[in-house]
C-alpha cells in the first residue's frame, strides 16, 4: 500500500476479533514507532508493548473514555522522558502516528487513546517516574470489514486548507 492511500484509508477501530497480530507485522508496526523522529532528536520517546489483560484494564482506566481498549490484542502505551522538551506530546504524536499508519498498511486496525491520569498509566505497565505516558494505541485484526467500519466525514477541502494567511 503506498503512503497517500495508507493514511486517507486508515479509520480507526474499537472492536477487534481475537485473532493473533502477526509478529512480522507487529515488529514492523513497532519499528515505525521507534524511527519517528523527534525534537532535536532527542529520541525520548519509548513504548511498552501490552498484552495481559489485567494490565490493559488497569492501562484503560488512566483514561476517561478508554475502558474498553483491554478488548484489543495489544494495546501500545506512548511514553516520554518528563525532560524531553517544551512540546513533548508533539513527538508522541508522531510515534502513535507512525505506528497507525503502519499497521493499516499491515491490515490491522487499530485506534488511538488519550491517557490522563498518568501515575495510574505507569503503575499499570511498571514504568519508573520520570515518564509521562501520553496515550495509547490499540492494535489489532479488524472485528467489522473496511467498509462495515463508519467514519465521520471530514470537512470540504478549502474549509481546512488556507493558502499564505487566514482567509477574511
Amino acid at each position: 500500500m503506498d503512503a497517500y492511500k495508507a493514511v486517507i484509508g486508515k479509520k480507526d477501530s474499537r472492536e477487534y476479533t481475537n485473532e493473533s497480530v502477526p509478529e512480522q507485522s507487529l515488529k514492523k508496526v513497532l519499528n515505525s514507532v521507534r524511527m519517528a523522529g523527534s525534537g532535536k532528536n532527542r529520541q525520548a520517546g519509548r513504548v511498552v508493548v501490552v498484552t495481559d489483560e489485567s494490565r490493559k484494564k488497569m492501562l484503560g482506566a488512566a483514561g476517561d473514555y478508554s475502558d474498553w481498549i483491554h478488548n484489543a490484542p495489544i494495546v501500545l502505551a506512548m511514553l516520554i522522558s518528563e525532560d524531553a522538551g517544551l512540546r513533548p506530546g508533539f513527538d508522541v504524536g508522531r510515534m502513535a502516528q507512525n505506528a497507525m499508519i503502519v499497521a493499516h498498511a499491515e491490515g490491522l486496525a487499530s485506534c488511538p487513546v488519550t491517557i490522563v491520569r498518568n501515575d495510574d498509566a505507569l503503575a499499570a505497565i511498571d514504568a519508573p517516574t520520570g515518564w509521562i505516558v501520553h496515550m495509547a494505541v490499540t492494535i489489532g485484526i479488524a472485528a467489522k470489514t473496511e467498509s462495515e467500519r463508519r467514519s465521520h466525514p471530514r470537512i470540504p477541502f478549502d474549509e481546512a486548507v488556507f493558502w499564505g494567511s487566514w482567509p477574511k
